[in-house]
């Protein structure tokens, strides 16, 4: 394969993983949008999805049309957890940002440990039927490949449109920008959070799904799901999905494309080099809300 065919096959690439890390950011974003929560432990529901797929799929047979609700489902529970085992009783007790920053790494550490002792350190990997090939030009991109960029766009298309126009979105968005007045309107804040939750690892359980189809599910993916995520949403910008999303897919496009004269293992150090250009040239994102300050 020449050099521009090689180049041609790494933007296919980066263009359907933009779709998973899209869905990825958005995901994060929805969580920290509303609740401003640093939820580094999103990453667990990230390889819970992964691991939850790649383990129905490949050991009891389940068909994949089945395995990613289950695996949304199992993130969502997660978030939930997450709520009410660790955030609230953080924020009932008036916790700084850098404390529930700090817990929530807390969480993602102890996550993974109960993954890996649950299931072992060996790589799982998904059983699927859809690995015919279309080839495009120089192209090969298989229907499974094909079938996750349409899933995963079309739930970062989604999510944006319920959080533009539906009810929970407005007012997450109005939790968002004065949970104490939100309050006294009449918005449940406290239930808000838990529909944040509960969405946002769900959505984040399901991009790792998406990813383990292709990747299989491995011990780094709890940690590589976190970085990806906050990656994402730095470079977009925070308080915007849009941006969110438009950083993921961004992200995904320049870790592939990078790999064009290196090795594959130079991929996460794109990522962070990536996020350092960004911080430089330009700290509140792409599309990121100006902050007169900001605190962890």
């Amino acid at each position: 394969m020449s050099d521009l065919n090689t180049l041609a096959q790494l933007v296919a690439i980066g263009v359907w993983t933009g779709g998973v890390y899209a869905l990825l950011g958005v995901s994060w974003a929805v969580v920290f949008n509303t609740t401003r929560t640093f939820h580094i432990a999103h990453g667990v529901a990230y390889a819970v999805g992964g691991y939850v797929t790649c383990l129905l799929t490949s050991r009891t047979g389940v068909p994949l049309l089945l395995a990613l609700p289950a695996s949304m489902l199992a993130g969502s529970a997660l978030g939930a957890v997450f709520e009410f085992g660790l955030y609230r009783p953080l924020r009932a007790r008036g916790s700084t940002p850098m404390v529930t920053f700090v817990a929530s790494l807390g969480a993602l550490t102890t996550g993974t440990a109960v993954i890996l002792a649950c299931v072992g350190s060996d790589p799982v990997v998904a059983t699927t039927s859809f690995e015919s090939v279309v080839k495009v030009g120089p192209v090969r991109v298989t229907v499974l490949e094909i079938g996750i960029a349409v899933l995963s766009y079309a739930c970062v298309a989604a999510t944006l449109v319920a959080w533009r126009r539906g009810w929970f979105g407005r007012a997450m968005r109005a939790t968002t920008t004065n949970s104490e007045m939100a309050d006294l309107v009449g918005i449940p804040v406290t239930r808000i959070y838990v529909v944040a939750m509960v969405l946002g690892n769900g959505l984040g359980a399901l991009a790792g799904a998406l990813a383990g189809l292709t990747q299989g599910a491995n011990a780094d993916m709890a940690f590589n799901g976190a970085l990806l995520a906050a990656v994402a949403v730095l470079i977009g910008g925070i308080g915007s999905l849009v941006g969110a999303a438009i950083g993921g897919a961004l992200l995904a496009l320049i870790m592939n494309v990078g790999i064009w004269q290196v090795s594959s293992e130079w991929q996460l150090s794109i990522a962070f080099g990536v996020l350092m250009v960004f911080m430089v040239a330009r700290p509140r994102g792409l599309l990121g809300e100006r902050l007169a300050s900001a605190e962890l």
